[in-house]
C-alpha cells in the first residue's frame, strides 16, 4: 500500500533530510513538500527526486490563521490527483521523525485499512472550543504568540464584545456540529475523497480568514459529520489523547516550550498504543543520529537484542 507523506515546512531541518532519505529508499512511499512562501525555496530544490516533489504553488503561512488549512487542502487535492487508491495520507511538519522503519508502518496500515488515524480532543465528540473557533471573526491580535498584559486586556475586551453579538461569522452554520483535534494525522484515500468532494470546504476556507486555528477544526469536522466517522480509530480504541490517536508522540506536558522540543532520549522506548511519528525534534539532532535511532527501533534490531 502506498504511503504519501505531506510535509508543511518553513525551514530545512535535519529531521526532514533524514525522513526523505528513508522515503527515497522505498518503492511504496512518496513525499510532497510545501515550503512556506516566506522562505527561500532554493535550499530545498536539491531534495526533489523521483519520489519527492515540491509544490510549486506556495502559501505564506501564519500561526493561528486559515493559511495552514489552505495548505492542507492543497495537499488533499494534489494527492487525489496524483495517486491511485488505496493509499494513506500523512500530514507532517519538517520537525517530525518516524519512529520505526517505513515497512513496519506500511504493514500495520495495510492491516488496519480503511481505519482513519485522525485524533480528536477528548474523543470523537462535538467540541465547544471548535464552535468558538468559527463563531467569531477574530482580530489579528488573537493570532500572535505575544502574551503581554496589553494583548491579554484587548483580548478580554473583545471576548466581552463577542458575548453581546459583535464580530459574528457565517462559518458556524456550515456544519451542525464542529469538532477539534490534532492537525497532524494519517487518513485514507477514501477520507481524502470525502474532504475533496464536500462543497462546504472551499466556502469555509474562503470565509475563515478571521477564524482561529482553523487547521485544527475543519478536517475533523468534515470527517466526523460523514460516513467516515465509524472508521475513525479513536471511536473504538478508547484513546483520549488526540496525538496518540493520530499515531504520533507529542509532549505537551514538560516544557519549557509547548510542545516540548525533543531530543532522541526524550522519546519513550514503547507505547501502549501504536505510535509511528514524533514531533518536535530539536534542530541540534543530526540526520545521521536520526537514521541510526530509527534503525535501532526496527523490528529486526529489536529481535536481535
Amino acid at each position: 500500500m502506498l504511503q504519501v507523506f505531506c510535509f508543511q515546512v518553513h525551514c530545512l531541518t535535519n529531521s526532514l533530510r533524514a525522513f526523505l532519505t528513508l522515503i527515497n529508499g522505498r518503492s511504496d512511499c512518496r513525499a510532497l513538500i510545501h515550503v512556506d512562501a516566506k522562505t527561500d525555496i532554493t535550499p530545498f530544490l536539491p531534495l526533489a527526486s523521483e519520489k519527492v516533489e515540491l509544490l510549486s504553488e506556495r502559501v505564506q503561512v501564519t500561526w493561528g490563521g486559515v493559511s495552514q488549512a489552505v495548505v492542507m487542502f492543497k495537499f488533499v487535492k494534489e494527492t487525489r490527483k496524483r495517486f491511485k487508491s488505496p493509499f494513506y495520507f500523512h500530514h507532517l511538519s519538517g520537525e517530525d521523525i518516524v519512529l520505526t522503519d517505513l515497512s513496519t508502518i506500511t504493514e500495520f496500515l495495510s492491516r488496519k485499512y480503511p481505519a482513519e488515524f485522525i485524533g480528536f480532543d477528548g474523543g470523537v465528540r462535538p467540541s465547544a472550543q471548535a464552535v468558538l473557533r468559527v463563531r467569531y471573526k477574530y482580530p489579528d491580535f488573537f493570532r500572535t504568540k505575544n502574551q503581554s498584559f496589553y494583548i491579554a486586556v484587548i483580548r478580554a475586551i473583545t471576548r466581552a464584545m463577542f458575548s453581546v453579538g459583535f464580530f459574528r461569522s457565517r462559518l458556524e452554520a456550515q456544519y451542525n456540529q464542529w469538532y477539534k483535534g490534532s492537525n497532524w494525522f494519517s487518513i485514507t484515500d477514501q477520507a481524502i475523497k470525502v474532504i475533496a468532494e464536500d462543497p462546504r470546504v472551499e466556502f469555509a476556507l474562503e470565509n475563515a480568514r478571521r477564524s482561529l486555528c482553523f487547521d485544527e477544526v475543519l478536517f475533523h469536522t468534515v470527517l466526523a459529520n460523514s460516513e467516515r466517522r465509524r472508521l475513525i480509530f479513536q471511536t473504538y480504541c478508547g484513546l483520549e489523547n488526540d496525538n496518540i490517536a493520530s499515531l504520533r508522540y507529542v509532549n505537551w506536558v514538560d516544557g519549557p516550550a509547548y510542545p516540548k522540543v525533543l531530543d532522541l532520549s526524550d522519546i519513550p522506548d514503547s507505547f501502549s498504543s501504536p505510535v509511528f511519528f514524533a514531533r518536535k525534534i530539536s534542530t541540534e539532532v543530526t540526520s545521521n543520529e536520526i537514521l541510526e535511532f530509527v534503525a535501532s527501533r526496527s523490528p529486526l534490531a529489536s529481535s536481535s537484542r
